[in-house]
């Protein structure tokens, strides 16, 4: 889609927006990129917040409703977290030392809200 050959998209969204929208996506995909290649456990479980961030800036870019996309992509991170919970629950237990009795890999624990300061995030985009 070219961008340009529009004078408006819907939601009120005018094609120098889109185009900054997908500014940040590439910027977004970019850092869920170096997450990925990180060492940190931490940083490898945050990295596909940054993707879905990029997706959900290219669908609104697109001209597809904001809240719907929102929603959806809510429903897909709640649902990467609760996958990433299962894992974490089920890895062995440390056995000794003030950590005992926590996952060993603690670390990789996402938080099942993350997503709503991204929306946030999104939303102040496009004011």
């Amino acid at each position: 889609m070219n961008l340009q050959e529009f004078n408006t998209l819907p939601d009120g969204i005018i094609p120098a927006n889109a185009e900054r929208l997908l500014q940040v996506a590439k910027f977004q995909r970019d850092m869920e990129t170096k997450a990925y290649k990180s060492f940190s456990g931490a940083d490898i479980a945050d990295a596909p917040i940054h993707g879905f961030v990029a997706d959900a800036l290219g669908c609104i870019a697109q001209g597809k409703q904001t809240e719907a996309v929102l929603a959806l992509f809510d429903s897909k991170w709640r649902a990467y977290a609760d996958e990433n919970h299962a894992k974490v629950n089920s890895a062995p237990k440390i056995k000794r030392g003030p950590r005992s009795g926590q996952s060993s890999i603690e670390h990789r624990y996402v938080n099942s809200d993350a997503w709503q300061s991204k929306a946030s995030f999104i939303r102040s985009l496009l004011k």
